[in-house]
Order: structure tokens, then C-alpha cells, then sequence
């Protein structure tokens, strides 16, 4: 019994300084749907304890991102090709900062496959790992930078049964002998 709260009050600590480590702004990647393992989350969480205001051209809108977030690579470390939009907006104003409640999370979908050079059949690393502008409170004079950083995220995107059965006839794919 003991053991277990040990653990747990590890686990609180380890938890805290994260929260710290961000001021309290928590990011995190996830694959949901086994079926559809190209549709990542992006969840971003207020844990500071205040309300915070950060640039709404941040977080993708409507699944749509309009710059690079990720870090995204290949099995090999390998850089891949971000094909998506983008977006300058130019010096930010003060509307541009958009309310994070205490507590608040805000969640957002998007089809990698749709931003991303990836091809099916190859695995994947994704997370995010940058600055974070915001405010601490609706009047403040300036706005403040964090590090954020986000849990590292492993997708493999499968190929359907037409597209196994197409790359084998394709020119590019050499058939493998039995030697």
C-alpha cells in the first residue's frame, strides 16, 4: 500500500512540474480512431490556475492547419514534406488573442495525410515542440513565452487491400525471391 502511494505522489509531482515547466498550458497528440490513425487531436489545456489569452492562428481551425506545427518524421528520422498552406499574418494585435479558460480545453482534428507527403504503409513520429506566445490576463501590457512541448505521437498509416494489391503490379515495387 505504501508502495502505491508512493507512486502516486511521484506521479503528482512529475505531473506539477510538466504543468510548470509550460506555465500551466498542457499540449498533447492522439490517434483516436484505429480505423482512421491519420486524423490526429491536438488538445491544448489551461491548468495555470487563470485565464490566458493565446493567438487563435495557434491551433489549427476547423482541421485546417495554415503552417508547420509538427515535427514529423519517418521511421528513419527523416524530415517529411509539409505540402498544406501557408499562412503570414503579420504583426499580431490584441484581437488575435483568443480567451483559454481556467481549465478549458480546446481540441482540434486534423487529416495529416491532407498536409503531409506521407504515403501509406510507413511509420510515422509526430509532436509538437515551440513557443508558446500569450497573456496572462485580458489587460496585460505584454505578452509572455513558454517552451511547449508535446507528447511524442507514433502513427502507422496502413494501406488498404486495393492499394496492396496495386503495388504489386506497380514498377516501382520489386518482387522479392526466395534464394
Amino acid at each position: 500500500m505504501n508502495t502505491l502511494r508512493f507512486i502516486l505522489l511521484g506521479l503528482l509531482i512529475f505531473g506539477s512540474l510538466i504543468a510548470q515547466e509550460n506555465h500551466g498550458i498542457i499540449l498533447s497528440l492522439s490517434s483516436r480512431d484505429n480505423a482512421h490513425p491519420e486524423i490526429v487531436t491536438i488538445r491544448l489545456v489551461n491548468n495555470s490556475g487563470h485565464d490566458v489569452y493565446y493567438l487563435n492562428w495557434w491551433m489549427p481551425s476547423h482541421g485546417k492547419l495554415e503552417g508547420n506545427p509538427f515535427e514529423f518524421t519517418d521511421f528513419r528520422k527523416q524530415e517529411v514534406p509539409y505540402i498544406g498552406i501557408w499562412a503570414y499574418y503579420g504583426e499580431p494585435k490584441r484581437k488575435d488573442y483568443v480567451p483559454l479558460k481556467r481549465g478549458e480545453v480546446v481540441e482540434e482534428r486534423i487529416d495529416v495525410t491532407k498536409n503531409y507527403q506521407v504515403r501509406r504503409g510507413a511509420k510515422y513520429s509526430l509532436k509538437i515542440n515551440r513557443m508558446f506566445e500569450y497573456y496572462d490576463s485580458a489587460d496585460a501590457a505584454e505578452s509572455a513565452w513558454c517552451p511547449l512541448k508535446s507528447n511524442e505521437l507514433e502513427l502507422k498509416l496502413e494501406m488498404s487491400l486495393w492499394e496492396k494489391f496495386c503495388r504489386l503490379f506497380s514498377s516501382d515495387h520489386e518482387p522479392t525471391t526466395a534464394h
